[in-house]
């Protein structure tokens, strides 16, 4: 199977979700399938770089720093990754997208779903689910003016996995008629 996972953080940049990809990347390609990550460039972080079995595109986006990604930020991954994406998947053809992240990279799979009819498998992983009172809190402020994307992209998606039973109740507020899984975060023991 070929699959494209969409992340704008991954190691060494970003935190949890970004190490989420990076682990199932490797074992979906240690199971034979053929695995490429569009995620965020970062200063000398190579454009493109073969891990553990799959492949990293990184696309260019304005971040300041490796662990905290602003909001602007997060709109420039939105924008770089939609555009190469568009032309990317013409050429490796996935199956299905794996998107980390309903915003910011939510966008990027509802787009190439609409345009090419390719399914993905969106993964929420904490502050792209709304709530009602967010860290920081004018997140208050974008969850409202961002509320009918996320529906769509949450809507659109072939499956939506949370990583905790407490984040998909938290989901369930925003949008209560998606069937929500749960699929906690693993540990690599190796």
């Amino acid at each position: 199977m070929r699959i494209l996972m969409i992340n704008y953080e991954f190691p060494p940049i970003g935190g949890g979700g970004g190490n989420v990809t990076y682990y199932i990347s490797k074992n979906l390609a240690s199971l034979g399938h053929e695995v490429h990550v569009v995620t965020s460039r970062y200063k000398d972080l190579p454009k493109h770089e073969k891990l553990d079995g799959f492949d990293v595109y990184r696309v260019p986006v304005m971040r300041k720093n490796p662990n905290v990604c602003g909001v602007h930020e997060m709109f420039t991954y939105i924008i770089s990754a939609s555009i190469y994406s568009l032309k990317f998947v013409k050429k490796i053809r996935p199956d299905i997208i794996h998107v980390f992240f309903g915003i910011p990279s939510g966008p990027v799979a509802y787009l190439l779903k609409k345009f090419y009819d390719i399914p993905y498998v969106l993964f929420l992983g904490g502050r792209d689910v709304p709530r009602p009172h967010p860290d920081p809190p004018f997140y208050r402020l974008i969850y409202g003016i961002l509320m009918p994307a996320i529906k769509s992209i949450w809507g659109n998606a072939k499956s939506v996995v949370a990583c905790s039973n407490g984040l998909r109740d938290l989901a369930l507020k925003t949008a209560n008629n998606i069937d929500i899984k749960v699929i906690p975060d693993g540990v690599d023991l190796d």
